[in-house]
């Protein structure tokens, strides 16, 4: 079996060489590929050496559909045949789409069979897209930080059509990461972009262009914008010049939807202001009976913020500003000089409690630490007392044996062990009390011991 596929493969090879002998000996000119414009005119060309008698040049798709037969067109209208010697010509007046397939001329004999072949040439009808394409996909009211993504999409061209997003602002968009190309289900060609909303992209144009490498001229466009919604920024209030009484204040601040301005005082009520639009003014000269703030607010749909500033302070001291912020899902709060003036936040309550609370820690901390020096201290004494007696203990023992060593020549043993035994009972080791306790001891002794016991009364002393 194997032998049998290894022979017609043999024969299959012979078969293609003599072809291409037949072909090389028969065609001088082969169809050549060729690219044209939809629309344009094509040509593809062959030449034979010779055609015997009743030979004809047919042409073919390459699914061996014959196109002509001699110089007449097979219902096509678009196609015409011309010859010039053994020249023969195959014209497509307006190229189309559907012309983009491979052509190849025959030598066909009176009945209609083909004897040899050309080489097949491929036409490519370059196209591009329909219609109003490219389309963009996105845009509209959205709220600041939110994920969205625009799309721009367009029919396929040939070749394909090279799509790009670009900003009206100038800032780059990342087409590594982030921007996504790909063919869709329906077989056309999309872009599309994902990022996170922002303030900056408020009225920024963003605009997909396609162009096509084969049609240098084409560049077609859409575009799309973005209403981004986000909370009003910090108030900005500042002072305007004027007469050295009259203080006066502005407050400016943006958001979209467009925030509302208004002005309000607090602390004393009866305090005199007058205020006109977003500012206000008051008569400095004028006193007040409490702490007199005016306050600034601003707010929108999506949030609210604030900025309070000292008019009248009866304790004269310097002026501060405060900024409160309010959004949907968060409160911020900060507080500003106006010149050389002191800010108090509103923690400092926090502020001291905590101060408070880390000093009464380090006090604990000192006095444990103080009661385990003092304890340790006091065992440490205890320590040394117990070795100082233990060792005057064993110094009077010492003593005592010297004693009984020196008696042992004219005292009796009876004697040295009542002095031995008034020796160990004296635990104060005070050297009157001492010698008082020997001394009764040695009443009971005899006269003529008197002077070994003289002997004895200087050696304790």
């Amino acid at each position: 079996m194997a032998l049998l596929k290894r022979f017609v493969l043999v024969v299959r090879i012979c078969l293609w060489c003599l072809t291409a002998t037949s072909q090389a000996q028969m065609f001088v000119e082969h169809p050549m590929p060729l690219t044209v414009m939809r629309g344009a005119e094509a040509s593809l060309y062959c030449e034979t050496d010779d055609l015997a008698t009743g030979q004809t040049i047919d042409w073919f798709f390459v699914q061996d559909i014959q196109i002509t037969s001699g110089l007449t067109v097979i219902g096509n209208n678009n196609v015409q045949i011309m010859n010039t010697g053994n020249r023969f010509t195959l014209t497509l007046n307006s190229a189309q789409i559907i012309d983009s397939r491979s052509y190849y001329c025959a030598v066909v004999n009176g009945s209609g069979s083909i004897l040899v072949q050309s080489l097949s040439a491929r036409l490519d009808v370059q196209y591009l897209p329909g219609g109003n394409d490219p389309t963009c996909q996105g845009g509209g009211t959205i709220v600041e930080g939110e994920l969205t993504t625009i799309l721009c999409d367009s029919s396929k061209g040939n070749p394909l059509v090279i799509l790009e997003w670009t900003r009206s602002d100038g800032e780059s968009i990342n087409h590594g990461r982030d921007v996504k190309f790909q063919i869709n289900d329906e077989g056309r060609t999309e872009l599309t972009y994902p990022f996170n909303i922002t303030r900056n992209d408020l009225d920024v144009t963003f605009t997909c262009t396609s162009t096509s490498e084969a049609f240098q001229d084409y560049r077609a466009t859409c575009d799309l914008t973005f209403n981004v919604l986000y909370p009003p920024d910090d108030p900005i209030v500042e002072p305007v010049e004027g007469p050295s009484d009259q203080g006066n204040l502005t407050c400016q601040s943006t958001g979209n939807p467009a925030p509302e301005l208004r002005w309000s005082v607090q602390g004393d009520t009866n305090y005199p202001v007058t205020i006109q639009e977003n500012s206000i003014m008051w008569n400095t000269s004028q006193s007040c009976v409490i702490l007199t703030l005016a306050v600034c607010t601003v707010n929108n749909s999506e949030g609210l913020s604030m900025r309070t500033w000292t008019i009248c302070d009866p304790r004269d001291e310097e002026q501060t500003t405060t900024v409160k912020v309010y959004t949907n899902v968060e409160e911020t709060q900060r507080s500003f000089n106006t010149g050389p003036t002191m800010v108090i936040p509103d923690n400092t309550y926090l502020t001291i409690i905590i101060i408070l609370a880390v000093c009464c820690s380090m006090l604990v901390l000192v006095l444990v630490v103080l009661v385990i020096s003092v304890a340790m201290w006091n065992k440490c004494r205890q320590e040394d007392v117990t070795t100082k007696s233990a060792s005057r203990g064993s110094s009077r023992d010492r003593r005592v044996g010297g004693v009984e060593d020196e008696d042992n020549v004219g005292y009796t043993s009876s004697v040295g062990g009542s002095v031995a035994a008034s020796s160990v009972e004296e635990e104060d080791y005070d050297k009157v009390g001492y010698t008082s306790s020997v001394r009764g001891s040695m009443a009971g002794i005899s006269h003529e011991e008197k002077d070994s016991e003289h002997a004895y009364s200087k050696t304790i002393h």
